[in-house]
């Protein structure tokens, strides 16, 4: 696998081109790093530092989304969905949405955005000559946008269910982006039997040591490099969902979502504080 200009690829750094700035983290390059990717720049690798330092245990909450994402991804396909559009996909590292889905359906489409101009360059080259696994640079903010653009309009069958994931993407954008407004444009033009799968970080407001790690996490996130990263008490993630019908378990702790099996060691704290949830619109 190439590494993206500018990164680290078997222990080296590269040259980056001008359009691609080495000095900025990105939010993208700083989950590869914490997934134990090579595709980020020293930068970003600071960046993750930073975060670390705050919150020792954020790599492993990141580690923890990453393996949601596969059950959800999976659990989808065995129900026979074959259409996906993973918004704020960041980098293609390992499992990703179209690996997991195509496992177990070859013909499934996955349809992947986000609005780094560097991470949907190398998501592209990667998967180039693909017939049923795109790339787009798009702005998830702009729902309206998105789903006209030829790459997902007819890539993507509207008349038949089609399976939206926020994995991870809308703890990036502030209220002011109005997270729920732009979830609910997206959830108005999908065909009804389509599916909503979300994951975002949570801050349990209760006054105890887990409400303290997510405000300090959010802290970290917002006075660092990367300046941004909201953690959202449980009524608030539990509103994005709109009218949708959240399926059992529910919306809860990650690891809760169905787990493979009894884990050898239990959650840590970090790792508690990310809620999930798979919706079906009726």
């Amino acid at each position: 696998m190439a590494a993206p200009p500018g990164g680290q690829r078997a222990g080296r750094e590269v040259t980056a081109p001008v359009a691609i700035d080495p000095t900025t983290a990105n939010i993208a390059r700083v989950h590869d790093a914490a997934l134990g990717g090579r595709d980020n720049y020293a930068v970003d690798r600071q960046a993750l530092a930073e975060l670390l330092s705050a919150a020792p245990q954020t790599a492993l909450a990141i580690r923890s989304v990453r393996r949601w994402l596969v059950r959800v991804t999976r659990f989808l396909a065995q129900q026979g969905v074959d259409q996906f559009l993973d918004c704020g996909a960041g980098l293609p590292t390992m499992d990703n949405t179209h690996q997991v889905a195509q496992r177990h359906n070859p013909d499934a489409t996955v349809v992947y955005l986000d609005i780094d101009r560097a991470t949907t360059e190398y998501g592209q080259a990667l998967l180039a000559g693909r017939d049923r696994t795109f790339y787009l640079h798009a702005d998830l903010t702009r729902p309206a946008e998105v789903l006209a653009t030829p790459a997902v309009a007819a890539r993507l069958d509207r008349s038949r269910p089609i399976a939206l994931i926020q994995c991870g993407s809308l703890p990036y954008l502030d209220d002011s982006a109005q997270p729920a407004e732009v979830l609910a444009e997206y959830v108005d033009a999908l065909p009804a039997g389509s599916f909503v799968a979300l994951a975002h970080w949570w801050d349990p407001a209760d006054g105890a040591g887990g409400s303290a790690l997510a405000r300090a996490t959010e802290q970290a996130y917002q006075d660092g490099s990367l300046g941004a990263g909201r953690f959202r008490t449980r009524a608030e993630i539990s509103a994005l969902f709109g009218g949708l019908h959240i399926l059992e378990p529910g919306l809860v702790e990650i690891d809760q979502w169905w787990p493979e099996g009894p884990s050898a060691t239990p959650p840590t704290l970090a790792e508690r504080l990310v809620l999930g949830a798979l919706a079906r619109k009726n």
